[in-house]
């Protein structure tokens, strides 16, 4: 049926809000599917470590080996718009790729078609590119020992945060909605009747938010910062009681190079902390969108 005919029930268009909590669980979800995916490399091929060290000696490998790994994720992303576009033809739409930034925040590239289809067709579209590279690469990885695939693979993890974004949101309408994609946002039509109530945010969902935002920042500085601490002539610093569960980050500096080490449990406790403190202060909050 056509949209003409019908109510619009919402319009989500990505707000800059939307944007950096996106930008916050993509990298939660880009670490957690590292860890997990590298985990399971190591299980399968007895490999403890997957470090790198950077010598003299090998800093010529390393530089080749991080632009295969660059080309590889860009690919992977083309890859990923390309099956988007599949499932829109096989749905009768005609895609049409491009890229941008959104709110100077997310870059994000698309796949988007002017044809509408049902709920149940765009949940199919949103989902196929992470179902099947995620089906098809692990397999690849593991089987010809590839561990150069995690990175790709768990950004494309990371990377279909806002297309499970958008099935959650759809998830709350029934199967004979139209759903109509506007490249960063979707409009949906149906009978009056069928429009969800916008509740308020819960402490729950809005602390779940905050979480993944933290612990995907907190990765990332944990990462950066030994980098940046030695550029800076940095020689020791600790963050957290050293040798306990709750150990942010310990680094030394010296004539050989440097070290660093992370907790886990530390920067677990820190993004729940941080993510209740989110989910209080931001919850029963309506938003004028649904998101």
């Amino acid at each position: 049926m056509s949209s003409d005919s019908r109510t619009p029930l919402t319009t989500f268009t990505v707000s800059r809000q939307t944007a950096l909590e996106w930008t916050g669980l993509g990298t939660a979800g880009f670490v957690v599917a590292l860890f997990v995916l590298g985990g399971l490399y190591g299980v399968v091929h007895g490999t403890a470590s997957l470090g790198v060290n950077v010598d003299a000696e090998n800093v010529g490998g390393v530089a080749v080996g991080g632009l295969v790994l660059l080309v590889l994720s860009a690919g992977l992303i083309v890859v990923h718009e390309l099956l988007h576009g599949v499932a829109m033809k096989r749905y009768g739409g005609d895609p049409r790729y491009g890229a941008g930034i959104a709110h100077f925040v997310l870059p994000y590239a698309y796949a988007t078609s002017d044809t509408e289809f049902t709920r149940n067709q765009f949940i199919v579209i949103a989902l196929v590119p992470l179902v099947v590279i995620t089906a098809v690469g692990v397999p690849v990885m593991l089987a010809f020992d590839l561990p150069i695939l995690l990175v790709p693979l768990a950004l494309n993890v990371g990377g279909a945060v806002g297309d499970l974004w958008m099935v959650r949101l759809l998830l709350r309408y029934p199967a004979d909605v139209d759903v109509h994609d506007d490249v960063t946002g979707l409009r949906v039509f149906g009978d009056a009747e069928f429009a969800p109530v916008d509740s308020p945010r819960t402490v729950l969902r809005s602390s779940l938010v905050g979480f993944g935002v933290v612990l995907g920042l907190s990765f990332l500085a944990a990462m950066l910062a030994p980098m940046l601490l030695d550029i800076a002539g940095v020689t020791s610093l600790s963050l957290g009681p050293a040798g306990t569960p709750w150990s942010l980050l310990q680094f030394e500096s010296g004539p050989d190079g440097f070290s660093s080490t992370f907790g886990l449990g530390g920067l677990l406790g820190l993004s729940a902390a941080a993510g209740l403190a989110y989910g209080l202060l931001t919850a029963g909050r309506g938003r004028r969108r649904s998101a």
